[in-house]
């Protein structure tokens, strides 16, 4: 059987139709059968894992796991949106991925001694 949908129920009956005109005698099977298609594999489901690294005074490193490789056939930009609980001011990082780069965003300007 082709062109069935992934992850989908089926009930199959098998049916024989005569091949000669003169019969008229048609078979089927006593119980269907049931199945279901497998998901459908996709290349993109994937977690990603956000780990500290090193961590200064005003400077905070983050560590990204979980994409597979080749980075770049996966993502196009890694965004940290991060926010302080004293100012609640709300500031973004991008990095653009290169093959082989170390996987890593480095926060600047932080205020020490808050969250």
């Amino acid at each position: 059987m082709t062109d069935l949908k992934p992850n989908k129920d089926y009930e199959i009956n098998l049916l024989f139709i005569p091949y000669d005109s003169n019969q008229s005698t048609t078979l089927k099977s006593e119980k269907p059968i049931f199945i279901k298609t497998s998901q459908e594999d996709d290349a993109y489901r994937f977690n990603i894992e956000l780990t500290p690294g090193t961590i200064k005074e005003t400077t905070a490193e983050l560590v990204v796991n979980g994409v597979p490789h080749p980075e770049d056939k996966y993502v196009n930009i890694y965004q940290v949106i991060f926010q302080s609980d004293a100012q609640k001011e709300q500031k973004s990082y991008f990095k653009v991925p290169k093959r082989d780069s170390n996987k890593k965003a480095t926060l600047t300007d932080l205020k020490p001694g808050t969250r």
